[in-house]
C-alpha cells in the first residue's frame, strides 16, 4: 500500500496513472486567503504542482491496483505479483530425454547459467559425453 498525506489537494487536483510499470502521482496545489483591515486589502494566493513516481516490479495486475482518496489522504493498494514458478524443461542428449528446471532471471539481473551448466555437465557425465560450456 502506498499513502501521501497531501492537505490542501483536492480528490479532482490529483492523478494516478501507471505507464510501463511506472506508477505516477500528480496533482495541483492551490489556495488564496484574503484579509480586509483599515482601509486595505491583501489578497494571498499561492499555486504549485507535485509529481511522484514509482517502478513496480514485474507481474503486477494494473487492473487490480486501487486508489481512494478521503480527507487530504491519498492510499494507492498495489497487489503484490504472482510468484514465479520454475518449469521443466527436456533436453534431448545421445537419445536420451533428461529433465532440467529452468529458472527465471532475478531482478539483478543474473542468468541462473551456473545452475544450468552443472545440470548439463550431470547429463552429460550420464550419457557419456562432454559437458557442455556456458556461453
Amino acid at each position: 500500500m502506498l499513502r501521501a498525506d497531501l492537505p490542501g489537494v483536492g480528490e479532482d487536483d490529483v492523478k494516478v496513472e501507471l505507464n510501463d510499470h511506472v506508477l505516477t502521482i500528480s496533482g495541483q496545489r492551490g489556495s488564496e486567503s484574503e484579509q480586509r483591515q483599515d482601509g486595505y486589502r491583501r489578497v494571498e494566493r499561492s499555486f504549485g504542482s507535485f509529481s511522484r513516481s514509482l517502478r513496480l516490479p514485474e507481474g503486477v495486475d494494473p487492473e487490480q491496483i486501487q486508489a481512494s482518496f478521503e480527507r487530504g489522504v491519498l492510499e494507492v493498494t498495489i497487489p503484490k505479483p504472482a510468484q514465479r514458478k520454475p518449469h521443466r524443461v527436456a533436453i534431448a542428449l545421445g537419445g536420451h530425454r533428461s529433465a532440467v528446471e529452468a529458472t527465471a532471471a532475478t531482478e539483478a539481473g543474473e542468468s541462473g547459467q551456473a545452475g544450468e551448466s552443472g545440470q548439463a555437465g550431470k547429463a552429460a557425465a550420464d550419457t557419456g559425453a562432454e559437458p557442455a560450456q556456458a556461453a
